[in-house]
């Protein structure tokens, strides 16, 4: 399972233009298939990173002259001849097809190797001419996530479907309700608490299994309001600015803020602007108040104690987040999570794409099923988690302001945004400054 043509084309790319592994993921299994090959990729690897901008068939005999192994394997195969010729003859403009042709061999070989059997995507068995052109054909058609999708879908849907049994959670309405009474009587349904005093009430807390999303325009801030709720569960101290004193919150929640624009120091600043009551502007400019430093500095010591953790992940798609929050969640105990914010992204575009089989999605529609993702996260690994989004530019006139004035909803016909039982979704869009109790709640789905 190897095409010698494909490796042909990218050997002499790379020669002509060895900065091409900048861009395009290679590896030496990738020309797993005779070891002549592997030895002239492995030459070329080597050079580049080593700072040889200008490999020719010199550079690459001389190097692999070190190694008389190799060296062997490469003149038994006249391999200068072989290089002039990957050289002269390869075809730039044809470079992206026969990447990928390679690598779907290489990721064929590879699922070979753990026992799996990929006939059904490609047979180098077959002998027919008219049916080698047709699997060709078929085989050309597939991208990478194709391929282990169908792998996937034979190897694991498969088996779950037929072998799986799901037992039935139905019962009578009335069956445990007494129990149920009491034990809201005994600990009544709350969450973790939130800055807001009004949110506490509406919501009772960032509950567990629940998803929120607020929405304001650009610059309302949205992310530090949701920095600040996260600080309220995750740090015990929180200086009280009408009282002059540290107050205890009595909560220190494992909690891990996601960042997509701002990195880790910019969530650091606000944080502790936050924590110790301190204008953000003093600290980073170093404009001190009398007793803010040794605020600051007190605050700072809350900070490094509590279990908050802060990830800045600017390229993403779905599995990246929700890789990272089961992953905190195992290792840390993670219980909230903050995700800054519902946002489109190159990633994210790409695996949609991938999704919807080429059918192209509106951004609202890309940010309903990432909002379901994140949902999805949080009610099975009952954990809370909280977003924002952005609005567009008609929410100022917006008459009724609903979920059509959210961003990526200025064209087309409006998808809403899923309510889910246990679970909120709520917009909010600020008219005061942020840390006010002046909010404006548009509409509530609960």
């Amino acid at each position: 399972m190897f095409d010698k043509k494909a490796v042909f084309q990218v050997i002499g790319c790379l020669i002509n233009q060895p900065s091409l592994l900048d861009t395009y993921l290679l590896s030496i299994d990738d020309f797993d298939g005779e070891d002549f090959h592997q030895i002239i990729f492995g030459c070329i690897y080597n050079l580049y990173n080593q700072g040889v901008n200008v490999i020719d068939c010199f550079a690459i005999d001389t190097f692999i002259s070190n190694y008389e192994k190799q060296y062997k394997i490469f003149t038994d195969n006249n391999g200068i001849d072989y290089v002039n010729d990957a050289a002269s003859m390869c075809e730039p403009q044809n470079f992206d097809y026969n990447f990928n042709r390679l690598k779907k061999m290489s990721l064929l070989r590879y699922y070979e190797s753990q026992g799996f059997d990929t006939r059904g995507i490609y047979d180098p068995t077959v002998v027919d001419p008219d049916e080698q052109e047709l699997q060709r054909k078929k085989f050309d058609s597939y991208t990478i996530d194709q391929i282990i999708d169908c792998v996937e879908i034979a190897f694991v849907g498969t088996p779950k479907a037929k072998f799986q049994v799901t037992a039935s959670s139905g019962q009578l309405a009335g069956v445990g309700l007494k129990d149920l009474i009491e034990k809201f009587r005994k600990t009544p349904e709350m969450g973790f608490p939130m800055q807001s005093k009004f949110m506490n009430f509406l919501l009772r807390g960032a509950r567990k299994k629940t998803f929120y999303l607020r929405s304001g325009a650009t610059g309302s801030g949205k992310s530090r309001l949701s920095f600040a709720d996260t600080c309220c569960a995750a740090i015990p101290w929180i200086y009280d600015l009408e009282k002059k004193e540290w107050k205890y919150t009595g909560f220190s929640v494992p909690s891990l803020i996601i960042s997509t624009e701002l990195d880790i120091e910019e969530v650091q600043s606000i944080i502790l602007a936050f924590v110790s009551g301190v204008e953000e502007g003093h600290i980073i400019d170093n404009d001190y108040r009398e007793g803010e430093y040794e605020r600051v500095q007190q605050a700072s010591d809350y900070i490094m104690s509590a279990p908050l953790y802060i990830e800045f992940l600017p390229n993403f798609d779905m599995d990246d987040v929700e890789g990272m929050i089961k992953r905190y969640y195992r290792e840390k105990n993670v219980l909230l999570v903050n995700f800054d914010y519902l946002q489109t992204s190159i990633k994210l575009m790409m695996q949609m794409a991938t999704l919807s089989k080429g059918v192209r999605l509106r951004e609202d529609q890309v940010l309903f099923m990432f909002s379901d993702c994140l949902k999805t996260c949080a009610t099975k690994m009952k954990v809370h988690v909280d977003s924002g989004t952005q609005l567009n530019g008609e929410y100022k006139d917006a008459k009724e302001k609903d979920q059509s004035i959210l961003r990526g909803q200025r064209y087309g016909p409006v998808t809403p945004y899923p309510s889910y039982q246990r679970g909120v979704i709520f917009w909010m869009m600020l008219t005061g400054k942020p840390g006010i109790e002046k909010v404006k709640v548009i509409p509530c789905h609960i």
